[in-house]
């Protein structure tokens, strides 16, 4: 007989994103490795050699071996850090040759190992990675063709909390409360799609208006800065405009604004020379143009701090601003492809390591795909990110049966179509949709 005392149970709740993987590590490919081997090693030992006397002693988990151990628990998708010891014990991992350590002293290597030197990875390894897109211009993103010879780069500002963490260490045990991650803040390049700056904060409650700070000594002459609602904000287009770039976002409904003059357009399209800040005590220094469209019934509303539309047009404000999902498909990929979305650990810099680590792998994926967008003549916005990562299990297996070709090569042989590589282009029947397609020839 049912105990009427009894509480009702309730239905578990699963977070598919923020379970823990069970699956078995991925099996190695040799290609890949040496591409990862190629490109980061040298950096990681780089900075071991300028850190060295600075307070850090030598340790078996040094800086390069910790690079290669977290990247290889990142990419072949290794379930633990109990099960990643069992690997390194058995096999090489990237540049790491078999070692016997314990689990507790990665564990510990994660809490204590200061995540400011992955980051530091990732900085001197950026601007080889933009590099060696550069080599690659006519299959990256059409955007800079109809913005040259104005501006050389298109740049996109944005943030993503990070999921919640388990609440293993003390700081975080006693709390009742979802303790989130952090946030994870980035810029990226449209022309390469490669992330050019990356700040993780402990905090997912920062206020995002602080990063268009921080990136402003970064930021070229000819820039184009796409920015999301949250980092709108008047002090931040002045600087931005002073310091010689042109931002473009969506417009805040509750901005006062003194009409200037309304500039000719095609239909359908407003175009406005606008002063904001009307009721402020510091209103915005610099004038604005709101664009304006209706879509749907309604009107939409996108303003830039570029006056003169010869330089940017309406159609390309609108079109641009469209790009800033390019940023929300790299957090998608960086959390949901790579993981990101289950954090190893509970301590910031536990955390911040895993990031870096994320950021690093995502960075070589995406010359990977350049390089594939190049052998097979597409633009790089068609190379699926996802399915270039999954295809390494099948070039590892290929290299089993004896494959002997290189992985850029075997990917771009016609006989690996079904991999889906190539995205598929859709057809667009809604024409107010034609402004998130992945060109901008206007």
């Amino acid at each position: 007989m049912p105990n009427p005392t009894r509480r009702p149970s309730r239905p578990v709740v699963l977070e598919r994103d923020h379970a823990r993987p069970r699956s078995l590590p991925a099996p190695t490919t040799d290609q890949f490795d040496a591409q990862l081997t190629l490109l980061v090693y040298p950096v990681a030992l780089g900075l071991r050699d300028r850190f060295r006397g600075q307070g850090y002693r030598e340790r078996i988990l040094t800086l390069p071996v910790m690079v290669g151990i977290l990247l290889s628990l990142v990419w072949r998708q290794i379930p633990s850090v109990a099960e990643v010891k069992r690997v390194l014990g058995r096999e090489s991992l990237l540049w790491v040759a078999p070692t016997t350590v314990s689990q507790q002293a990665i564990s510990d290597r994660l809490e204590t190992m200061p995540a400011e030197l992955f980051g530091a990875v990732w900085q001197e390894l950026a601007p080889v990675l933009q590099q060696r897109a550069a080599g690659r211009p006519h299959f990256h993103a059409e955007v800079l063709q109809t913005l040259a010879p104005c501006y050389a780069r298109v740049w996109v500002l944005d943030s993503s909390r990070l999921e919640a963490v388990f609440k293993k260490t003390g700081a975080v045990r006693g709390t009742a409360h979802k303790v989130l991650g952090g946030t994870l803040t980035a810029v990226l390049d449209l022309g390469s799609h490669l992330p050019v700056q990356v700040w993780v904060d402990p905090s997912p409650t920062v206020n995002d208006r602080t990063y268009v700070d921080l990136l402003l000594p970064h930021i070229p002459a000819d820039t184009i800065l796409v920015l999301d609602r949250g980092f709108n904000g008047y002090a931040s287009f002045d600087a931005v405009t002073d310091h010689g770039g042109v931002v473009v976002g969506r417009w805040t409904a509750n901005w006062a604004a003194d009409l200037i003059q309304t500039l000719p357009t095609p239909t359908g399209i407003v175009d406005q020379l606008v002063q904001v800040g009307k009721y402020r005590s510091n209103p915005c220094r610099h004038r604005l143009r709101r664009i304006g469209q209706q879509r749907g019934g309604q009107w939409q509303w996108w303003v830039t701090t570029e006056l003169n539309p010869q330089r940017l047009s309406a159609e390309q404000v609108i079109a641009l601003y469209a790009q800033r999902w390019r940023i929300e498909e790299a957090f998608l990929q960086i959390k949901r492809l790579l993981n990101l979305s289950y954090l190893w650990g509970s301590s910031a810099n536990a955390v911040a390591l895993q990031v870096w680590t994320t950021v690093l792998l995502y960075g070589v994926l995406i010359d990977l795909c350049g390089e594939l967008g190049m052998a097979l003549g597409v633009p790089a916005e068609r190379i699926s990110v996802e399915m270039t990562y999954r295809s390494l299990y099948h070039y590892a297996r290929a290299c089993q049966q004896g494959e002997t070709r290189e992985l850029v090569g075997w990917l771009s042989d016609p006989k690996q179509a079904d991999l889906g590589l190539v995205k598929r282009q859709r057809k667009r029947s809604n024409p107010d949709s034609v402004a998130r397609t992945t060109d901008l020839n206007l």
